[in-house]
């Protein structure tokens, strides 16, 4: 939301919405919104195609500095100070626009600039939040930034929040403190892909396939070679009372003293196990390639095309007590009903990186590379739609708010707002 003088502006999906009369207008044809804001002659909104200002119920598009290398207009601050993503914060003025001096190397990746009584303050991609005033540059000691992380997962453990990155090891959020960890601080790897919380530890599943486990004090191989014969893990899921990891050709259990296997059931045989869950005495698990199995009462059940599924490429599977749902790679958001599929959803044809179930209503809450999907009342809208790289990659569900994992960024959202 932005305000100009007395009146109140906000983007939405269908348009411009002026609060104080309640009218809506359209958004000029650019794209996806990168920005906005508002000075004392409107609103101003940047899109991936340019900078537009909205003068006498109209959009006008303004001019952006010719030699800039930016991707795209990432923060305003009115329409005089615009950051462009990729070459710092640059000023308007009747001479057009100039680029600040001496701004650290970490500005030049600027999220969000507001105006300050002595000058600005400006958020960044991954140094945090600086103050320019007087032609000078100050880091603010706090808060901690969030480091640019490409996120994969997230989980919550020991009253923090745990995203596993790209290559940057993994970020824990506290309160007051954000840190990361990395194979200095006792990681196997530093490009963890997956994150699950069984009998108060940690487990981190790395893209080697090596899983770690962490106590609250330190950390630690999860598993020897004796209980783990095949150690590379794609997979891994909890019921509460076990633990299972999927391999190749095959997956094993354990409830911390005895272990399951197998390794040897022909269903699964030259098969990457790409994703499983567990709920009620069934395990669910998702190949790259023979679609979707169902272990139960010692026996599989295979669900392909006849019983329909619509892609034999399982991305995630995520179940409560009431449903359990299924995404694939191209074939959308399937529903599980007794003894058959039902398709829920496309994002287009993208994949469908992550599910989560919001804790009250039980409505699913999906990443894809074209936004954040929610569910209500049986549709499905766009929550957060994905910006320039922002494509959405996981999503947890804590109890008070959404978390979000993209290419670019770790977010929260308390449920009020995200709704």
């Amino acid at each position: 939301m932005a305000s100009a003088g007395p009146q109140r502006w906000v983007v939405t999906s269908a348009g411009l919405l002026e609060l104080n009369d309640n009218r809506l207008f359209p958004l000029p044809d650019g794209g996806t919104v990168t920005a906005f804001s508002a000075d004392s002659g409107g609103p101003v909104l940047a899109t991936v195609d340019g900078l537009w200002a909205f003068r006498r119920e109209r959009w006008r598009r303004l001019g952006l500095p010719k030699n800039s290398t930016a991707s795209h207009v990432s923060a305003l601050a009115g329409g005089v100070f615009a950051g462009l993503y990729g070459d710092g914060v640059y000023r308007y003025s009747s001479e057009g626009w100039r680029r600040l001096p001496g701004a650290p190397e970490g500005c030049r990746y600027p999220t969000a600039i507001v105006r300050t009584r002595l000058g600005l303050a400006v958020g960044t991609l991954a140094d945090g939040v600086w103050d320019y005033a007087a032609g000078g540059w100050r880091r603010r000691s706090a808060p901690a930034a969030i480091p640019n992380a490409d996120i994969y997962a997230i989980a919550q453990y020991a009253g923090s929040t745990w995203a596993a990155s790209f290559d940057g090891g993994l970020i824990r959020v506290g309160l007051h403190r954000v840190r990361a960890f990395t194979v200095k601080d006792g990681l196997a790897a530093n490009n963890p892909r997956s994150l699950l919380v069984y009998d108060g530890r940690l487990y981190v599943r790395y893209a080697t396939g090596q899983v770690d486990c962490f106590d609250g004090k330190r950390w630690q191989k999860a598993f020897t070679w004796k209980q783990l014969p095949r150690w590379q893990v794609f997979s891994m899921a909890t019921d509460g009372r076990r633990l299972y990891l999927g391999g190749w050709g095959g997956w094993a259990a354990t409830d911390g003293w005895k272990w399951e296997y197998h390794y040897h059931d022909s269903e699964l045989q030259g098969q990457v196990t790409t994703a499983m869950a567990a709920a009620d005495g069934r395990v669910w698990i998702g190949t790259q390639g023979e679609g979707l199995l169902l272990y139960a009462g010692e026996k599989y059940t295979t669900y392909t095309e006849e019983r329909g599924l619509t892609d034999d490429w399982i991305t995630c599977i995520a179940v409560n007590k009431r449903r359990t749902l299924v995404g694939t790679y191209t074939g959308g958001l399937l529903e599980w009903r007794p003894e058959r599929l039902q398709p829920l959803m496309k994002a287009g044809t993208y994949a469908i990186r992550a599910i989560a179930f919001l804790p009250e209503r039980g409505d699913a809450v999906i990443a894809t590379p074209v936004g954040l999907y929610g569910e209500e009342a049986g549709s499905w809208r766009v929550m957060h739609e994905a910006g320039v790289g922002a494509e959405t990659q996981a999503v947890y569900a804590g109890r008070h708010g959404l978390w979000t994992g993209s290419r670019a960024s770790l977010s929260y959202s308390p449920y009020e707002a995200a709704e």
